[in-house]
This record gives C-alpha cells, sequence and structure tokens, in this order.
C-alpha cells in the first residue's frame, strides 16, 4: 500500500500545500501527468505520422509515447485528441518510445 502512496519522481515537490520547483527541472511550466489520452503526430505538411499516447502535458510541452516504428522528424504538428487543439511543436529529447516536444511560441 505505501509503494502506491508514493509518487514517482517528479519535478515538484509539495511542502505546505505549495509547490517547489526542482533545481535541475529546466521546464518554465509544471508538467501534468494526463492519463491515456491520446494525440497525433503529423509531419510540417499536416500528412499524419503516427498516433501517440500523451504521458505528461505542460503548456510548454508534452511527453509523448510512440510506435517503436515511427520515425518522427524534429519538426513536427501535434494534435491533443481531447481538447481538438494542434499545435507545431519541436522534438527536444528521444528515449526509446519516448520523446519530449516543446511548443512553439
Amino acid at each position: 500500500m505505501l509503494s502506491f502512496l508514493r509518487s514517482s519522481a517528479s519535478s515538484a515537490k509539495k511542502s505546505g500545500g505549495f509547490e517547489q520547483r526542482d533545481p535541475a527541472e529546466r521546464r518554465c511550466e509544471p508538467r501534468h501527468r494526463v492519463r491515456l489520452q491520446s494525440g497525433r503526430i503529423l509531419d510540417p505538411r499536416c500528412r499524419p505520422i503516427c498516433n501517440c499516447v500523451i504521458r505528461d502535458l505542460s503548456k510548454g510541452g508534452a511527453r509523448l509515447l510512440t510506435p517503436p516504428t515511427a520515425e518522427v522528424s524534429n519538426n513536427i504538428l501535434f494534435f491533443d485528441d481531447q481538447k481538438q487543439q494542434m499545435a507545431s511543436a519541436e522534438v527536444r529529447w528521444r528515449k526509446g518510445q519516448e520523446m519530449g516536444i516543446q511548443f512553439a511560441r
């Protein structure tokens, strides 16, 4: 039961009701874990590349889980199925099937 209640490593720690940012965290906005939220990755010409699962979401970007065969370039369009919104984004990091994207400003 205790292991379920323990939170995994995160970018913010709660203390006295306020969030404290981890100094090593480079995000400008706090990220929020989402559950079973889908999205789509498109190329800059609006051609579909693959579906994805949104793991974390913030105002500035997202962490996505993609299929192992997906070939995603560094500049993409990201469509959030729940919000029905599209945004230009840049892939900032990749690790296995996960990638972090930063939304264009």
